[in-house]
């Protein structure tokens, strides 16, 4: 497994934070790819595919075409890991990941349509936001194939219709990859392009020094 971290250009000003919060949470992560338009991440691997975001799924999976592992621990770039990560959960969960598999979401959900399957995930219910690309694991193959559509991130995840074929899992646990979302409704990281106060307040106080003039706060 590889981890692929779609990012952009505009957002370099994430790229310290990141590094700071996984290599510290996650010391022994697989290797990490970034994906941006231009511009190389100076702390990982990355892949430049200069396409707009109206062709983000386009570049996510011509990057993903590039990896030779068969899964994908896809994130975005303002997953701000805020507690060490236990790898044999992670492990775990590739092991429900089959030929029919889409992916298993990260994020924590409290819909309760979510159909459990142990204490450690569910079938997540067909409804808007199955394809959620914000912290999932994938089956590679069958990623290429949802992507396969030139889209917007936000015009992927509200497709969810057109892949009834795919099964699609959800963690039930909060602390597979714990980046700071709590409860339903929870804010953490970046949000429309603000950071989120609470977010920076954990960067300073873990010893990341961050320049937040250059977006601003979310309020």
């Amino acid at each position: 497994m590889k981890i692929l971290v779609m990012s952009c250009d505009k957002n370099n000003d994430l790229w310290e934070p990141f590094y700071h919060c996984i290599e510290k949470y996650w010391p022994n992560h697989p290797e990490i790819i970034y994906s941006t338009e231009t511009l190389n991440n100076p702390y990982y691997k990355t892949i430049c595919l200069n396409y707009t975001i109206e062709k983000w799924t386009k570049r996510a999976r011509e990057t993903v075409e590039k990896i030779d592992d068969k899964y994908i621990l896809l994130m975005c770039d303002d997953i701000f890991i805020t507690n060490y990560v236990d790898e044999s959960n992670i492990e775990s969960l590739i092991n429900y990941i089959d030929n029919d598999t889409a992916s298993i979401n990260l994020h924590i959900c409290s819909k309760s349509d979510n159909k459990k399957v142990n204490n450690l995930i569910n079938i997540r219910n067909k409804h808007n936001c199955l394809t959620s690309v914000m912290c999932g694991i994938w089956n590679k193959s069958n990623l290429i194939k949802i992507f396969s559509i030139d889209r917007t991130p936000w015009e992927l995840e509200e497709s969810s219709n057109d892949y009834n074929n795919y099964k699609f899992f959800i963690v039930n646990k909060s602390n597979i990859i714990n980046f700071g979302y709590n409860k339903k409704g929870d804010l953490f990281g970046v949000f429309m392009g603000k950071w989120i106060r609470k977010t920076v307040n954990f960067l300073l106080n873990d010893g990341c020094n961050i320049d937040t003039s250059i977006r601003g706060f979310y309020d």
